[in-house]
């Protein structure tokens, strides 16, 4: 079982030899949201023998029986496999610690601060998950590089008509070279080492400290965090700029995506002592969009919020219906407000207004304009409603899960585009039943489409529908074959030739037959059946 960071389900390789021990580490991580599917090993055979069987995180006792944590650290790397290794003790010295760090440990807990462990593996799987794409963008970028200079050689021979082709080369290669420049992973490494031995010593693991050094040491922890969010922000930056944000709309609770920026927060509200409250509607609908990018959004509200905030105060994290059918979500802070003027502001490139309370660096200026634009993928709309000295509501809106009102949100959202001209398609896609679940084949589109496409439930069990904006229909449609083809050839198959069928319902010129366009896929939502155009 491979880590899913939307259900939270984790391979755990349990490394303890006492039975209440382990089992502690296994509640903990279920407490914290994790499903686990979980084994325990004691001995070193044992342990190399299980290195092979896809897990996703170690949590190992520092000293077991047979052999120790670095010895089963070491055993990992000469294996070369990328696997978050935690590290639990009752004690341990400092020397201990230094060579855990160097040997490659994800983090380190003593027992009787298990609490902890769900936060631990939280942030050891999220580094996992940025080194992947630190990888795969330097692989990118590679492939790029070495197509470019291919054709470079070919286009020096071609004649005028293959200027355009020229030209479309040389972004895609400018493009993927940013993408890495921006997420370069020499940010992340020095930023951990950080953050590792600034907690190790605020938990007097180094030896005893003063409550003024404590504090002092919080600050520098809070800062590694914001550091972080500024990689991330960047990240998601080259993303939104090279059109490679990929998108995961699909039926979500809002508040569940509220509970769960709250657990991202928390650390950082402790240390600003601000108290963090939840303010939930209840009977809210079922919402459409990305929990993943809604979160982002969420918690860079609350972390504005909770540095706007004096000491002793307390931000809202609350979810309500809204207007437009469906879910607003936002934060409530008692920080100094903003005014109007500002306002207006907030939400550009590199923009910052304002300062916050203990005057630390306030980043590149990224995190708002990067929500807004991850709003508006989620076909939702952002708010900000101040005055100074009466705080400050940050909020976004997400549909309902009703197709009828995501269609129209994302009429909405195409006008938005600076392409005006184009193709809107709805196509039906039904899985042949020996090609994997249903979730399979939706997870297989997911990864194919692109943000204009979405992914709709069909009108029969097991189909989907799919609405997409694209200048090629042919090339849109032929994309979803190879990738499927792709999917089957790995299932245990010999019907590999058709693994999805694909039907063409309607396509219409946008936008000159948007409203044409709106009205026939309305009517295929508002009957059992499907209509062709």
């Amino acid at each position: 079982m491979k880590y899913d960071a939307e259900s939270n389900r984790i391979n755990v390789l349990v490394l303890e030899d006492r039975s209440s021990d382990a089992e502690l580490m296994i509640a903990q991580l279920r407490e914290a949201g994790f499903e686990t599917a979980w084994q325990r090993v004691e001995t070193e055979k044992e342990y190399v023998e299980s290195l092979n069987a896809g897990l996703d995180l170690i949590v190992a006792d520092y000293q077991l029986p047979q052999f120790d944590a670095l010895l089963a650290l070491q055993l990992l790397r000469a294996r070369e496999l990328d696997i978050p290794f935690i590290i639990v003790s009752g004690k341990v010295g400092d020397d201990f610690i230094v060579e855990a760090m160097k040997q490659g440990a994800a983090d380190f807990l003593l027992k009787d601060r298990m609490a902890r462990l769900g936060i631990a593996v939280e942030q050891a799987l999220e580094r996992k998950r940025m080194r992947v794409s630190h990888k795969e963008a330097e692989q990118k970028l590679r492939l790029a590089m070495a197509e470019s200079e291919r054709n470079r050689s070919e286009l020096k021979a071609a004649n005028h008509a293959l200027a355009g082709k020229n030209a479309q080369l040389s972004e895609f290669y400018q493009t993927a070279q940013r993408f890495v420049e921006d997420v370069s992973h020499e940010f992340r490494t020095p930023l951990t080492v950080i953050k590792g031995y600034a907690e190790a010593m605020a938990d007097g693991l180094a030896g005893p400290i003063t409550n003024e050094q404590k504090e002092f040491l919080g600050y520098v922890t809070d800062r590694t965090r914001d550091l972080a969010q500024m990689v991330d922000d960047l990240l998601d930056s080259s993303k939104l700029r090279g059109g490679t944000m990929r998108i995961d709309r699909k039926r979500h609770r809002a508040e569940k995506i509220v509970a769960h920026a709250r657990m991202m927060v928390m650390a950082k509200a402790a240390a600003n002592h601000i108290e963090v409250v939840e303010d939930i509607d209840a009977n809210l609908p079922e919402v459409y969009g990305d929990a993943e990018k809604s979160g982002r959004v969420l918690v860079n509200f609350a972390v504005n919020a909770i540095k706007f905030s004096p000491p002793g105060k307390r931000i809202i994290l609350w979810a309500r219906r809204s207007a437009e059918g469906g879910a607003e979500i936002g934060v409530t802070d008692q920080g100094p407000g903003i005014s109007l003027e500002n306002q207006n502001l907030l939400f550009e490139r590199f923009r910052q207004v304002g300062d916050s309370r203990n005057g630390i660096a306030k980043g590149f200026g990224l995190g708002l304009n990067i929500a807004r634009d991850l709003v508006a993928l989620n076909l939702g709309l952002i708010r900000v409603v101040s005055s100074p000295g009466q705080g400050s509501t940050f909020s976004f809106t997400l549909p309902s899960n009703d197709p009828r009102i995501v269609l129209e949100r994302y009429m909405n959202y195409l006008h938005l585009l600076p392409k005006r001209v184009g193709t809107i398609g709805l196509l039906r896609v039904e899985p042949h039943s020996s090609h994997g679940t249903d979730e399979n084949i939706r997870d297989l589109l997911t990864a194919t489409l692109q943000p204009t496409d979405l992914i709709l439930d069909g009108p029969r069990e097991g189909s989907f529908l799919l609405v997409g904006y694209t200048d090629d229909l042919g090339g849109w449609v032929e994309r979803m074959r190879k990738a499927a083809m792709k999917f089957a050839s790995q299932l245990d198959t010999s019907n590999v030739h058709d693994p999805i069928q694909i039907d063409v319902i309607g396509t219409w010129p946008w936008p000159a037959q948007e409203e044409k366009a709106m009205a026939h896929m309305m009517e295929n939502f508002s009957h059992g059946g499907l209509v062709h155009a």
